[in-house]
């Protein structure tokens, strides 16, 4: 018994057809600025801002403020001038040494920072912290041994060479901490930058306490001991601990 061809049970099979199948795609995500990804960002710049806002207003009231700081970073002096050491003069330094901690601390946000480029207020702001204590305790530091090493006056001396070293120093970390933070793309030369700048204010500052504890040959050695002890280690310290803060969770 013959059995029917299977075309003829089936049918002709239709010829594959080549197309283009056309299909709405799906409306992409807008890209999210690193910035916005914090609300605390805007909080973080407005700060810096005011800060360097109510630094500028004072420089206008008195404009030998900047002359007397440098004269305190690069000379040795046995007596002090009728306008050093008043109230205006010290909480002047003071807050230029605010603003060094406020832009200080996101330089060093930015650089041990793994965030991808999102901003994180909360590591801003620990950063800042970190900036703080490192200098609060040289404060304290240069002062102690400062008054075991040499006189009172030196020692007062001394830390006033060091707190203008910093408040010099805030002035080009401030625009270097802003466009770190609002323009990525230049963070890694903001970062190098204000590296830069801190290395040559220590440089003169320590020359400086060269200039004032270097009596005899018998002092290089102490003086080693303090480059390891007060200009190395608590740098060290405080980027070592600025990195395990701001560890990815």
């Amino acid at each position: 018994m013959a059995f029917p061809a299977q075309e003829e049970i089936t049918g002709p099979q239709p010829a594959p057809r080549l197309g283009i199948q056309l299909v709405t795609p799906e409306p992409a995500e807008p890209a999210i600025s690193p910035q916005s990804k914090s609300d605390g960002f805007s909080w973080i710049v407005g700060a810096l801002i005011l800060v360097f806002a109510v630094v500028c207003v004072r420089i206008r009231r008195n404009s030998r403020y900047f002359a007397l700081m440098l004269n305190d970073l690069t000379e040795v002096r046995e007596r002090h001038n009728a306008f050093d050491d008043t109230l205006r003069e010290t909480s002047f330094l003071w807050l230029l040494n605010l603003l060094w901690c406020g832009c200080a601390g996101v330089l060093l946000y930015v650089a041990v920072s793994r965030s991808g480029g999102a901003v994180h207020a909360a590591q801003i702001g620990i950063c800042i912290g970190v900036a703080v204590v490192y200098t609060l305790f040289l404060t304290m530091a240069y002062g102690v041994v400062g008054s075991v090493f040499t006189s009172g006056a030196r020692a007062s001396e001394w830390v006033k060479g060091y707190l203008s070293s910093q408040a010099l120093g805030a002035m080009v970390l401030f625009p270097a901490a802003l466009l770190a933070l609002c323009m990525p793309q230049w963070s890694t030369a903001m970062v190098v930058l204000g590296a830069i700048v801190y290395f040559l204010a220590k440089l003169l500052f320590i020359y400086k306490g060269f200039c004032i504890f270097f009596s005899q040959t018998a002092s290089l050695v102490l003086f080693l001991y303090y480059l390891c002890s007060l200009e190395i280690v608590p740098v060290v310290l405080a980027c070592s601990g600025a990195i395990y803060l701001c560890r990815p969770a």
